[in-house]
This record gives C-alpha cells, sequence and structure tokens, in this order.
C-alpha cells in the first residue's frame, strides 16, 4: 500500500509540475537566455503567477503567452487551442508548445517591419521609396502598368495598389490560396493587374 501511495503522489507530483505555468521556461538550444527568477527580473512573482494562470484557464483562444525584458526569458505558457491552415477547410485543435509550428498569416507582415526596421538603423537596407521591382531584376518583364511605382513602403503598409482577392472562404478566386502554389511567389504577387496607383488604397 506504500508503494502505491508513493507512486500516485509521483504521478501527481509530475502532472502538476508539467501543467504548473509558474514554473521558470526551459533551457533550451534556441538562443534565448533564462532570467534566474521573475524576481530577478523586476516583477512580482505573485501577481505573475496569477497572471500565467488566467491565461491557461482562458476560453479565449490564444496559443501562448512569452515574457521576455532586457533580453531574457521570464515566463512562458502554452495551451490548447484551434489553428488554421491553407491545408486543411476547418481549423485544428493542436497543443501548442514551445517547438510546434504556427500558422502565423498577417502576423508576418509585423514580424517584417520589424526585422526591417532593425536592418534599416544598422544601413543594411535599401531605403523605403526603392520600387520593388528594382530589387527583383527576373520580373523586369512585370515593370510596367503603374507597378514599377510600388515601393518597399508600400507593401509594408498594404497599399501597392495591386489587385488582390481573399474572400474569407476558400475557393478558386482566393488569391492567397493561389498564392501558396507558385514556385515564385513575388511572380504571382506583381503578376496581379493593378487595382488602384500605389499608395492610395489599403487592401
Amino acid at each position: 500500500m506504500r508503494q502505491f501511495s508513493l507512486a500516485v503522489l509521483l504521478v501527481l507530483v509530475t502532472q502538476l509540475s508539467q501543467s504548473a505555468p509558474c514554473d521558470a521556461p526551459a533551457k533550451l538550444a534556441d538562443g534565448w537566455p533564462v532570467e534566474a527568477s521573475a524576481v530577478l527580473a523586476g516583477f512580482d512573482q505573485t501577481r505573475l503567477c496569477d497572471l500565467l494562470h488566467d491565461f491557461a484557464d482562458s476560453k479565449v483562444n490564444f496559443h501562448s503567452l512569452v515574457i521576455e525584458r532586457h533580453g531574457r526569458l521570464v515566463a512562458e505558457s502554452y495551451k490548447r487551442g484551434k489553428d488554421e491552415s491553407i491545408y486543411a477547410l476547418f481549423a485544428s485543435s493542436t497543443d501548442f508548445e514551445t517547438s510546434t509550428r504556427h500558422d502565423i498569416r498577417s502576423i508576418s507582415k509585423s514580424v517584417v517591419s520589424l526585422l526591417w526596421g532593425i536592418a534599416q538603423a544598422d544601413g543594411k537596407t535599401p531605403p523605403l521609396n526603392t520600387p520593388v521591382l528594382d530589387l527583383l531584376p527576373a520580373l523586369v518583364g512585370l515593370n510596367n502598368q503603374g507597378r514599377e511605382a510600388t515601393t518597399i513602403a508600400h507593401l509594408m503598409t498594404m497599399s501597392s495598389g495591386l489587385g488582390w482577392n481573399e474572400p474569407s472562404t476558400y475557393n478558386s478566386r482566393n488569391d492567397e490560396l493561389g498564392l501558396y502554389w507558385r514556385l515564385s511567389q513575388s511572380r504571382y504577387l506583381f503578376d496581379r493587374p493593378m487595382a488602384a496607383p500605389a499608395g492610395s488604397r489599403y487592401n
């Protein structure tokens, strides 16, 4: 009986440790240093723990919460949620964790803009007013009909002027769906007809 009780206790402790969102993030070989404790990072441990529990218990379809301060991970929590994919008609439920691939879609625009800004501050990018097709010599045949005026800034602000049809449901007229099945996505994008002068309309 004693061995059975010990085994049950061990299972409970293991389950609690796996689900406890207040534990420090795991140290992985991913380039992120981990802060020794939330207190050292300047956080109130109790309030941070409450926040992580609220996140874990929330019915909102958030998949992960990562807290970083001064370049070091302080806390992270992952949970099950619905995720969409262009390869499936319906969203599927996924158990998210640190290494789970995620269909990020429009988040890409924000991340690319952020990375571009960092590289620009280091002088490693062309100016934002550079016409995009000047940077893509393989697409020289598309450098006409107003496309030549589309700049990097226009792409960043979704005002390229290129026609783009993206209804809420996938069908044969959905340009997003077509984008995934092309060998050259840049050619597919710039092969769209101009729907408006570059910089004049958000889409």
